[in-house]
């Protein structure tokens, strides 16, 4: 087929590549989430004109629109090295691969070359979703869909710029350096793995702790959480918060990581250092709770304020008003928040 013919021929059908990899896009990310896989980006393309009739020269292809496998392509990128497996995995489930056209980048590499990581499986629609009205359109089209690590995409980007492809190409005083730094990325993905299995192992030791009633643990995001999904009693602040007027109705996540961030920061204002502390003036805070509470209540009213508050929140405003500490509230900005310093620090005087 001759440039222009070629040319023509894939001008055709792009569009269609074109949806089918928007499409793709769009079912990865939901297979991703329904196995609980948390990925940092999922891009998708239609190969280019200009890149599709290069390939095709390149390779010599005598039927360049079948042969060429990546004319849909797709990237997941992960956090974690090790992800990269479990995705792929997930991958072979949810599509039929064809194993002679996919490869792992990292088979192909010596152990005297630098190069990037990562796995490229062509892929084509499985029958339980051929059969569907959605995707029967794209039943006989492949797809490439890459899977590699945020380090292992950044050494990919960065090698897009460095003119060696394998060590032996570089000349001698680069040589060892380009190595040695694909060794250290390697490395840091490998350590970055590991530092999340120890968090992992250290926020479920804290839990354990928690419930054992040993509350004598550092002060951090990770025992905090464990103390006020176990034993702060979210579910009673959050009925004081409605009995006060504060808030209404029921939080479907009472505590989450950006409210449990920020009770952390106002603690360690306070300089607190440990649960135990925490626990302790929390439990002194709850007879009067109610009673501030209401003032708060009052005061964000009189104030023109109307905040959305949580069950966090609540206790947060109900320890805040029990230590009647002004250090958390220093510099925060004008307007409403001053309100709510004020409201704290000085409850309104009583109406004649």
């Amino acid at each position: 087929m001759e440039q222009r013919e070629l040319e023509e021929a894939y001008r055709a059908v792009l569009p269609r590549y074109e949806e089918y990899a928007q499409r793709l896009h769009d079912l990865l990310q939901s297979i991703t989430a329904s196995h609980g896989m948390d990925v940092a980006q999922i891009e998708h393309r239609a190969k280019s004109v200009e890149s599709f009739l290069a390939k095709a020269q390149r390779k010599g292809y005598e039927e360049p629109l079948s042969q060429t496998k990546d004319l849909a392509g797709l990237r997941i990128t992960t956090y974690y090295e090790d992800d990269v497996g479990r995705v792929v995995n997930i991958l072979r489930e949810e599509f039929e691969v064809h194993e002679e056209h996919s490869v792992d980048k990292l088979d192909e590499l010596r152990v005297d070359e630098f190069g990037y990581r990562s796995v490229h499986l062509v892929v084509k629609l499985g029958e339980s979703r051929t059969s569907l009205p959605e995707w029967k359109d794209f039943a006989d089209l492949d797809a490439e869909i890459q899977i590699r690590s945020v380090l292992q995409h950044a050494w990919a980007a960065i090698s897009h710029k460095i003119a060696y492809k394998e060590a032996s190409e570089a000349p001698g005083e680069l040589r060892r350096q380009l190595v040695r730094l694909s060794a250290l990325l390697e490395l840091a993905d490998q350590q970055f793995a590991l530092i999340r299995d120890r968090s992992e192992q250290i926020a479920e030791d804290y839990r354990a702790d928690v419930r054992e009633g040993e509350l004598d643990i550092p002060l951090d995001i990770d025992s905090l959480s464990a103390f006020l999904r176990e034993r702060a009693d979210v579910p009673f602040w959050a009925r004081l918060g409605r009995e006060t007027g504060l808030s209404t109705g029921r939080s479907a996540h009472p505590v989450n990581e950006r409210e449990v961030a920020v009770l952390l920061h106002f603690l360690v204002v306070l300089h607190l250092s440990t649960i135990s502390e925490f626990e302790c003036h929390l439990s002194r805070s709850r007879p009067g709770a109610k009673e501030n509470l209401v003032r708060f209540a009052a005061a964000l009213k009189r104030g023109g304020v109307a905040i959305h508050i949580t069950p966090l929140d609540v206790l947060t405003i109900a320890l805040a008003m029990h230590l009647r500490d002004p250090r958390p509230w220093e510099g925060l900005p004008a307007g409403p928040r001053e309100i709510v310093m004020r409201a704290i620090m000085q409850p309104p005087s009583r109406e004649p």
